[in-house]
C-alpha cells in the first residue's frame, strides 16, 4: 500500500526524527511459505527499523502466540514458530507482553482479499533498555563440576543477570560433585556468546575466590562445563 519493504532498507520512510513506535502487525511473507521465510522477515525488519527508533522508542510486533515461539512447550512447537526470540538484536529487550485486542477486518490472507485465522494474537514490546518482562526471561544453564567440598560455590554478582545454582549430583567416584548453574537474563536478551562468556567469568570467580574451590577437568584438561 505505501511501498514499503522492511527487508529493503531503501523503501523505509526517511524522518529528519527518529521514531518513538514502530509497530508491525502479522508480519508474514505473501504466500503459503515455510516459517524460514517468515524468520528471515522478522529479522530483517528488525535489523533495518533500529537505527530509525528513539533511544527510548519501542517496537511493537503482532503474532499468535504459537507463532512467536515465546510460549513453546516442546521442541515441535519450537520448530513449528518463528523464533522470534531469535530474531530481535541483543539490544532489543522485551519489556512488555500484552493481548491484541483486535477490531478490524482481518484481510489479506496469503495476498488475498480474506481473513486469516488468529489464535490468542499477541503484541511484543521491544525496547532498547528496560527489564525483561516477567516470565519471559531468556535463560542458560550449564554444569559446574567441583572436586569435592563442603560447601556450595559462591557465585558472583553480574549486572543485568539473576544467578541460580543447585545441587545436582554426587560422582563419589572421582571425588567430584555437580551443580547446575542458571543464568538468567533480567535486562537483555541472551544470546550463546553471552552465555559462555558468563560461564567463563563463573569459573574464573570460583577457582578465585577467597574460599576458592578447584574444577575438575577431564584427561585433556578441559573443563566438563565446557
Amino acid at each position: 500500500l505505501h511501498q514499503v519493504d522492511v527487508a529493503n532498507p531503501s523503501t523505509l520512510p526517511k524522518s529528519p526524527s527518529l521514531f518513538s513506535t514502530i509497530i508491525f502487525n502479522f508480519p508474514h511473507v505473501p504466500g503459503k511459505s515455510n516459517n524460514l521465510h517468515n524468520r528471515n522477515l522478522l529479522k530483517s525488519f528488525f535489523q533495518n527499523v533500529d537505527p530509525l527508533l528513539h533511544p527510548n522508542g519501542s517496537i511493537k510486533v503482532v503474532l499468535n502466540s504459537p507463532q512467536s515461539g515465546f510460549d513453546s512447550l516442546t521442541s515441535i512447537d519450537w520448530k513449528a514458530s518463528w523464533n522470534l526470540p531469535l530474531q530481535v538484536l541483543p539490544s532489543h529487550v522485551l519489556t512488555i507482553v500484552d493481548p491484541f485486542d483486535i477490531n478490524h477486518n482481518l484481510s489479506s490472507y496469503r495476498g488475498s482479499d480474506k481473513s486469516f485465522t488468529t489464535a490468542l494474537p499477541q503484541t511484543y514490546t521491544f525496547q532498547k533498555s528496560g527489564k525483561v518482562c516477567e516470565g519471559y526471561e531468556m535463560c542458560s544453564y550449564f554444569e559446574l563440576h567441583v572436586e569435592a567440598s563442603s560447601h556450595t560455590p559462591t557465585l558472583p554478582m553480574i549486572e543485568g543477570f539473576e544467578l541460580e545454582i543447585s545441587f545436582l549430583e554426587d560422582l563419589k567416584d572421582i571425588n567430584t560433585k555437580v551443580y547446575t548453574v542458571l543464568i538468567v537474563a533480567t535486562h537483555s536478551s541472551l544470546s550463546h556468546t553471552m552465555a559462555n562468556g558468563i560461564r567463563e567469568e563463573i569459573e574464573t570467580f570460583v577457582t578465585s575466590h577467597p574460599q576458592s574451590q578447584k574444577l575438575r577437568s577431564n584427561k585433556r584438561n578441559r573443563l566438563p562445563s565446557k
